[in-house]
């Protein structure tokens, strides 16, 4: 990180090229960065390796990557599982919408005569959908 060395820099050349190839991402979200092993640094050495990372990748740092030791306790537990909030909302935000529960309630709704089993069935959807 520090050193000028033109292997050091080439490796993060690399890892720069490879985090941005268009493959990898969708839309305009990125995958999110895991740093492990972090307990083997001192505590500013950890936030200085995620503020670098998060210049040379273009990501926040405070919100895309993420510092998982090697440790078991409760704070990387909920690191893990902030990690995971975090890919599952972007994930959902850039599905596309289920077109065929569209076509099904449409077939429902024709084939249903009856008006309070249609009223039922409009209620069970919006109950879905919440």
């Amino acid at each position: 990180m520090d050193g000028e060395d033109e292997t050091k820099k080439s490796y993060t050349d690399m890892i720069a090229t490879t985090f941005n190839n268009p493959l990898l991402s969708f839309k305009d979200d990125k995958p999110v960065i895991v740093v492990t092993h972090g307990d083997l640094l001192s505590l500013c050495d950890r936030v200085r390796v995620r503020v670098h990372l998060g210049m040379l990748l273009g990501v926040p740092p405070t919100t895309q990557i993420f510092d998982i030791p090697e440790s078991n306790d409760s704070a990387v537990a909920l690191t893990i599982v902030d990690m995971l909030r975090y890919s599952l909302e972007h994930a959902d935000r850039n599905l596309p919408g289920n077109d065929r529960l569209t076509e099904k309630t449409l077939n429902l709704d024709l084939y249903s005569s009856d008006m309070k089993l249609r009223g039922y069935f409009v209620n069970l959807l919006f109950a879905w959908l919440l």
